[in-house]
């Protein structure tokens, strides 16, 4: 008989994650990170409704800065939801965020490795509407 897979326990802000822990419930903002307010408004929505964590995407090094400013005035209103910083094509903005929220998600498609290699990778075409 196979034992099923474990996996390793981790902490995100106040959440335990993995080895045995409940499932999470988390959701992402679709504000502009830079517009402050808006982004803080949808958090504090997605908490209400049940978000235990809150994706926020930091595309450039300005957006990843204005993490601090979101962070500040969700702590200021009472909510210390954990903030993962949802990173696209940029490690810059990672590093900064990463000094700034609980976790960072970088998306192994959208780093400069993937999108050279899936450049320099010929595609393979298949027609749809062959005639044999």
């Amino acid at each position: 008989m196979t034992t099923p897979y474990q996996s390793r326990r981790l902490t995100i802000g106040t959440l335990t994650l993995g080895g045995g822990a409940p499932v999470r419930v988390q959701s992402m903002t679709n504000t502009d990170t830079m517009d402050t307010r808006s982004t803080v408004e949808q958090t504090l929505r997605l908490v209400a409704a049940g978000c235990e964590m809150v994706r926020i995407t930091a595309p450039d090094v300005r957006a990843a800065e204005n993490l601090y400013n979101i962070k500040n005035e969700l702590l200021r209103r009472g909510c210390a939801v954990p903030l993962v910083a949802d990173i696209h094509f940029n490690p810059r903005a990672a590093e900064v965020a990463a000094a700034l929220v609980e976790k960072v998600r970088v998306n192994p498609a959208t780093t400069p490795t993937a999108t050279r290699a899936a450049r320099a990778t010929p595609t393979k075409t298949t027609p749809t509407n062959s005639v044999a």
